[in-house]
């Protein structure tokens, strides 16, 4: 049989974008395969790059995950114009420590990162800008 196409850095993206929206929800890749009548396995590689995604599993990821396909294709999402969204494994990890923390916390931690990224240029300005957080009092 003949071997596929290796896989490409869009494939690993449109995967990493696919891992943050279903941890935006909060959802398992169980929960996610189920949903989308794949296993949990083919999500766990679809996430991490190792295969590529059909369109029609697009499709209906998006529709799962209430994100556009253009998100998930082009890293772009409507609230935000047309801008591509940074994702990489340290803005995942990052999500995932983040999204981990009791709600209090959660906000002291947006707060913390807005403010550092003040100090970076030249992403940091317009970051700080974006859906301000006001911290908890402790």
């Amino acid at each position: 049989m003949p071997r596929s196409k290796p896989l490409t850095t869009i494939d690993k993206e449109i995967g990493a974008r696919m891992r943050l929206a279903r941890m935006r929800k909060g959802l398992s890749q169980e929960r996610l395969g189920e949903a989308v009548d794949v296993t949990f396995q083919q999500i766990q590689k679809y996430e991490r790059g190792v295969n590529r995604v059909s369109a029609s599993t697009i499709v209906k990821v998006a529709k799962f995950l209430n994100v556009s396909v253009s998100y998930l294709l082009l890293g772009t999402d409507d609230q935000y114009g047309n801008e591509p969204l940074p994702i990489d494994a340290a803005a995942l990890t990052a999500a995932r420590i983040v999204a981990e923390m009791p709600a209090p916390a959660r906000a002291r931690a947006v707060s913390v990162l807005r403010t550092v990224a003040t100090l970076c240029e030249p992403v940091g300005p317009s970051l700080a800008t974006v859906d301000p957080v006001e911290p908890t009092p402790a």
